[in-house]
């Protein structure tokens, strides 16, 4: 094997410099395939005017290549060069005049440069050419859709059911067309006419038209509309529920609940759909027109317990208005007779009547629970809804259960905290139920924290808490953080219990009182948001909604460190949607809260609130 000397290997490096940088490379010229390569790149890339050139050069070269001239087309179109895309679509024409697809090309490009007389002779030489084809239409509407041009959508479409004599064509598509248009009237009448051909859509039909505006003057015309197409279906039982439906929507009650009456009559079903609407617009909270069915129903059938105990309800439901205290009452006062209860009264008797005309059924059990709902929640008569309620529990029921529950809170408002203890054991005693025991286990926890057994409700948040999936594991880790932080400060903590016990037993100057202390005496605590909170609680159940307001407020913004900040602000929106009736000041209290604390737990919650107020609101300015 030959070495070079060093110095000879050195002479080969320079003269190979020499060589490489001297002599000129020779130049290839690209190909068609680098080239087109090079343009689809720059098109990738959202380069389009650097990928015209050579699109244009490449079909310089090769005319009949459709790759290319479909790039360059695309490209024109992109860009807007529509005097070259036109002037591209006409040389194709020239060579077959009758393509309707380039047609269509053509009066695309003439309807973007603002041809419009050109384009719509373009259009009608497409339907010349092929009148009897449903794809030319669609080719038609294509270009049309693309362009905005809806009035000649809706031509095209009448069009082509005249043409080819065929009125079910393009149904949906009208529909639609005609409710973008708002013209909601026809938009229903095309809807109607495909349940008609399709009699198992009606799902979608009353999908589709329930999404109107919910606005009196379309609704109207949606009503109209059904009303008519009934006129030729008047046996359509599933049609005839949906007038009724739109009806309350529309909130045209007395007609909807007429409709009921005859579409009960119609269909022979003894009661069954005008029971069906009573329980609807019970469940719409509109009671007065709910007692009103019930009524009328036990005309026709006065032996119907389901029917006497909706009337009670309903009662009950008129009588949330009734006035039962004044402003920050509390216990001591609070057995003052109310100063007007007719529905309150009326729904007593109505369930003392289901009592008496029915013993011993799961209608009477039923009855004394709400009897003993309404003696706790409207009176706060402690004594009668422990007597109701008890009888409730008397037999097995599916209110058992939730009776017991009231009857361990009267124990509790009673201040017999050892009672109310004993009865959620019996309760855990009697269900294997999961959320029940957890319900149960968390009232425990809260009673031993009122008892001042701090310890004791810890370990029971603790296993609460452990339930990811578990009801109250939120409330539990906000005692858990309650008595941590607050544990060295022991008498604060302690203050807090007996207000907090205070305030479930409706002893509201009691608490504010001691509320009002554990501020004075621990400014820097961090208990004081706590207090707070529960201090603003107490002003809005007495109806002090100014008071509420303000020491919600106090909150956001003073407390800088308070983790309850968006909490308040979501009271502070309820209360003015709410109590305040006040939509333009709650959706400001939301957005306030998305904008502060835009990781809240309460984001999805107010989103959804702040959507329907907005609604709301637009609907009714």
């Amino acid at each position: 094997m030959t070495y070079l000397s060093a110095h000879r290997f050195q002479q080969g490096i320079y003269l190979f410099i020499f060589l490489f940088f001297a002599v000129p490379p020779v130049i290839y010229p690209q190909t068609s395939s680098n080239l087109l390569n090079l343009a689809k790149n720059y098109e990738e890339d959202g380069l389009f005017e650097k990928a015209v050139p050579i699109y244009e050069e490449l079909f310089k070269k090769d005319p009949a290549n459709i790759v290319v001239l479909d790039r360059l087309k695309n490209a024109y179109r992109v860009l807007s060069k529509h005097d070259a895309l036109m002037q591209v679509i006409a040389n194709q024409l020239r060579a077959d005049s009758a393509n309707i697809a380039l047609l269509c090309e053509l009066a695309d490009v003439l309807y973007k440069s603002k041809n419009i007389t050109a384009a719509q002779n373009t259009l009608q030489k497409v339907v010349a050419l092929d009148p009897g084809s449903e794809g030319t239409y669609r080719l038609i509407i294509t270009v049309l859709m693309g362009n905005r041009r809806f009035d000649e959508v809706e031509q095209t479409y009448r069009a082509a059911r005249k043409n080819l004599a065929n009125d079910k064509l393009f149904i949906l598509e009208m529909a639609g067309l005609l409710a973008y248009k708002n013209d909601y009237y026809l938009s229903a009448k095309e809807f109607l006419r495909y349940y008609n051909l399709n009699p198992g859509s009606l799902d979608y039909v009353k999908t589709q038209i329930l999404q109107f505006p919910n606005n009196s003057n379309d609704n109207q015309l949606v009503i109209k509309a059904i009303r008519e197409n009934l006129e030729s279906n008047k046996a359509d039982y599933a049609l005839n529920k949906f007038l009724i439906d739109v009806l309350i929507k529309n909130q045209n009650y007395e007609s909807a609940f007429e409709q009921s009456k005859l579409l009960d009559s119609k269909r022979g079903k003894n009661g069954a759909e005008i029971l069906s609407f009573a329980n609807m617009m019970f469940d719409n909270r509109q009671f007065a027109v709910s007692l009103e069915a019930f009524v009328y129903f036990l005309t026709l059938y006065p032996n119907a317990p389901q029917a006497e105990m909706g009337m009670a309800k309903c009662f009950e439901g008129m009588g949330a208005d009734d006035i039962v205290i004044g402003t920050r009452s509390d216990t001591a006062s609070f057995k003052q007779k109310i100063k007007e209860n007719i529905s309150t009264d009326r729904a007593i008797q109505a369930y003392q009547s289901v009592i008496a005309r029915y013993p011993n059924s799961e209608w009477s059990a039923e009855a004394y629970f709400h009897i003993g709902e309404i003696k706790l929640r409207k009176f706060f008569d402690v004594q009668e809804a422990f007597i109701y309620f008890s009888k409730a529990v008397d037999s097995k029921n599916p209110f058992r259960i939730e009776s017991m529950f009231r009857l361990a809170e009267c124990y509790l408002i009673e201040g017999r905290l050892d009672k109310s203890l004993t009865q959620y054991a019996m309760i855990n005693a009697e269900t294997r139920d999961a959320a029940i025991h957890d319900r149960a286990l968390f009232h425990e926890a809260e009673i031993y924290f009122f008892m001042e057994k701090f310890d004791s409700c810890l370990s029971r948040m603790m296993s609460l808490s452990g339930n990811r999936n578990g009801l109250y594991v939120n409330d539990a880790l906000s005692y858990m953080l309650l008595i941590q932080e607050n544990q060295k400060e022991n008498n604060v903590l302690t203050m807090y219990a007996r207000a907090d016990l205070y305030f479930v037993q409706n002893k509201y100057s009691e608490a504010l009182a001691l509320l009002s202390e554990i501020i004075r005496v621990s400014p820097n605590s961090a208990i004081v948001d706590d207090a707070l909170l529960k201090t603003a609680a107490i002003y809005s159940k007495s109806a002090s909604f100014a008071e509420a307001i303000a020491v919600y407020r106090n909150i956001v913004d003073n407390l800088e460190n308070s983790t309850w900040g968006d909490l308040a602000l979501k009271k502070i929106g309820e209360i003015f949607e709410e109590k305040l009736q006040a939509p333009s000041e709650a959706i400001k209290a939301y957005r306030e809260l998305l904008s502060r604390y835009p990781k809240s737990i309460y984001g999805n919650q107010v989103r959804k609130r702040m959507r329907e107020l907005e609604q709301t609101t637009k609907k009714s300015s």
